[in-house]
């Protein structure tokens, strides 16, 4: 909702989100998002590391992250999400009707694709 942005909240669960990755051993990260957000905490487009969409495109809203200095060096191919981020449509309806119904809209902060 617009009335929580701009408070930093994104920024800190961002922050907490890589340094946690670190923790863990992660090389990287691997997001689709809008590039003028995650730009500001390191991310490039996922090219630079040959990295893929799993259909083999480039776009700017697929980015990678280095956790550590030449992390992701060597490091190439194709991003598969995993299949529970997979939905069909009647299945994305189905969900959606255990909610009270609200008008969808695309916000000017929303990625446009």
């Amino acid at each position: 909702m617009p009335s929580y942005q701009n408070q930093g909240i994104g920024s800190l669960l961002m922050n907490h989100s890589i340094e946690k990755a670190k923790q863990l051993g992660y090389k990287g990260i691997i997001i689709f998002g809008n590039p003028d957000y995650y730009h500001r905490f390191g991310f490039v487009n996922a090219k630079e590391y040959n990295i893929q969409t799993s259909w083999g495109d480039d776009l700017d809203a697929f980015m990678a992250l280095e956790l550590y200095d030449g992390s992701l060096r060597g490091i190439s191919g194709k991003f598969n999400e995993d299949e529970v981020f997979k939905i069909e449509n009647e299945e994305l309806e189905d969900f959606e009707k255990q909610f009270p119904y609200k008008k969808k809209h695309v916000t000017d902060t929303q990625l446009k694709l």
